[in-house]
């Protein structure tokens, strides 16, 4: 069957950490986005369309030219280096995705006869408290929390916690967050591969 058209749109919950997209201010490019999910779904119903709502992206390869990828590798260079963490909002729970498996699911999507909004994310959720404590277990360094520390990417972030029960429904099975994120049986995940960077970058 032929093809259908796919918008890949994220929601944005926030705009306190991010820095201008593409020479545009952050929130008029989170408001763009929200206005051509309107836009495709009330005035061009006819359009065979698909809206895909996605979380934080993330690598399981090298992303460390894009800061907006690598929220966390601040969190685990800050407990290695002894700098001030801000303990506001480390207990909320976040969803990422993993920018392969987003890719995967794209071309999944595309060649189903689905129409309409799906939320897609990796299965499961972390705190930052979580990601503090694993770095904290594997270097042996324990992080340092005031008040009065710079902002971080998630200090001011509201939680994100998407429901994925159609995506479920499609068929379609996210990758684990957390064996990918953390080590597991498959092998080291993106924390152990920042931390690996940083102690490089220190020798």
């Amino acid at each position: 069957h032929e093809c259908q058209l796919n918008f890949t749109l994220s929601l944005t919950w926030g705009t306190d950490y991010f820095v201008p997209f593409n020479g545009s201010n952050y929130e008029l490019y989170s408001e763009a986005k929200y206005n051509s999910e309107c836009l495709i779904a009330n005035k061009h119903k006819d359009v065979n369309y698909a809206i895909v709502r996605i979380p934080f992206v993330m690598s399981k390869d090298d992303d460390y030219s894009d800061p907006l990828n690598s929220r966390l590798e601040r969190y685990v260079k800050a407990v290695m280096t002894g700098e001030d963490i801000n303990p506001r909002n480390i207990d909320y729970r976040y969803n990422f995705v993993e920018a392969g498996d987003e890719a995967e699911f794209l071309y999944y999507l595309a060649n189903s006869d689905y129409k309409g909004v799906v939320n897609f994310a990796s299965s499961g959720d972390i705190s930052i408290r979580e990601v503090i404590d694993y770095v904290e277990k594997k270097t042996g360094k324990r992080a340092i929390y005031s008040e009065n520390a710079k902002v971080f990417p998630f200090t001011n972030h509201p939680e994100v916690s998407m429901e994925l029960s159609i995506c479920n429904e499609l068929g379609y099975k996210p990758l684990e967050l957390k064996k990918w994120l953390f080590h597991s049986e498959e092998g080291d995940g993106k924390i152990d591969d920042y931390i690996k960077r940083i102690i490089n970058n220190q020798d």
